[in-house]
C-alpha cells in the first residue's frame, strides 16, 4: 500500500491510500483498489480522513471512484518513483513528495 495525492469528487485534493494486487494471468486478475482517504493539507501531507458523508457521496455520484483514483495513483507513481529493471538497477530519485508522505524505502541492493 502507497499514499498518493489524487483528486476526488471534480476536484477535491486528498491523499488516498492505494493497493496493489498482482494476478497469475489464468485463475487471477490483477487488482487494485482504495483503503483510505484522507484531505491533503496545504503543505502536502495527510490531513484526518474523510467522513462517511463523503464516502458515501463517491459511492452516490461515481460507483467507480477507485478506478480513477488507482489510475492517478499510477500517473503518479511513475513521475515520482524511480524506475526498476528486471535486473535490480534503479535509475532516478524518490521525489520529495513520496518521501513525504510514505518515508524514505529501503534500498533495494
Amino acid at each position: 500500500m502507497v499514499y498518493v495525492p489524487c483528486t476526488i469528487l471534480g476536484g477535491l485534493p486528498v491523499i488516498a491510500n492505494v493497493w496493489y494486487t498482482r494476478g497469475d494471468g489464468y485463475i487471477t486478475d490483477d487488482d487494485a483498489g482504495v483503503d483510505e482517504v484522507f484531505w491533503r493539507k496545504r503543505d502536502g501531507s495527510r490531513g484526518k480522513e474523510v467522513s462517511k458523508a463523503v464516502y458515501d457521496r463517491l459511492e452516490k455520484y461515481d460507483k467507480w471512484w477507485q478506478a480513477a483514483v488507482t489510475e492517478q495513483a499510477n500517473d503518479w507513481l511513475g513521475c515520482n518513483c524511480p524506475h526498476r529493471y528486471a535486473n535490480g538497477d534503479e535509475e532516478g530519485e524518490w521525489s520529495r513528495e513520496y518521501v513525504l508522505l510514505n518515508g524514505r524505502p529501503k534500498s533495494s541492493s
